[in-house]
């Protein structure tokens, strides 16, 4: 219960910053996106190391398959945000003239993502990538297959 109980308030933490409006600026965005690179890039070794000690992988595989792929995708991401968060004209019938309207992209809260245990890096830091581009604050976990089969 004390497990639960902790992760209420974290919970209601990350609301709250939700709800201070925050997650609106894109300077916000873009700095998620590059402390995530900045992780990735410091801490590559130890990734690489956990990748060969838990599941086996080789660090060039692990490089192909994890690392690389979140890398591309924040770096895609970082270069798309500016026209993703922009608003787009809508077009209107001919009846509301001469009236104009905009669809204007908003954050809507937050987000939940359970990865799997065998891809942690490529599943799980790819939607938090993009989560972060739509301004979402990300809770996140991973299903360990043990627990599951006890």
């Amino acid at each position: 219960m004390e497990a639960v109980s902790g992760l209420e308030g974290d919970l209601e933490e990350l609301r709250e910053t939700f709800r201070s409006g925050k997650t609106k600026e894109a300077t916000w965005r873009r700095s998620q996106l590059q402390a995530l690179l900045s992780l990735l890039r410091e801490r590559e070794g130890e990734i690489l190391e956990a990748l060969k000690q838990d599941i086996g992988k080789h660090p060039v595989e692990s490089y192909r398959d994890e690392i690389g792929t979140v890398i591309k995708s924040v770096n895609y991401a970082l270069g798309g945000l500016k026209q993703w968060m922009s608003s787009k004209k809508a077009k209107l019938p001919i009846v509301a003239f001469p009236t104009i309207a905009e669809l204007v992209p908003e954050p809507l809260g937050l987000v939940l993502i359970i990865s799997s245990w065998n891809f942690p890096f490529d599943i799980t830091l790819v939607h938090i990538t993009f989560g972060a581009v739509f301004g979402s604050w990300i809770c996140g976990g991973f299903e360990d297959q043990e627990q599951k089969r006890n």
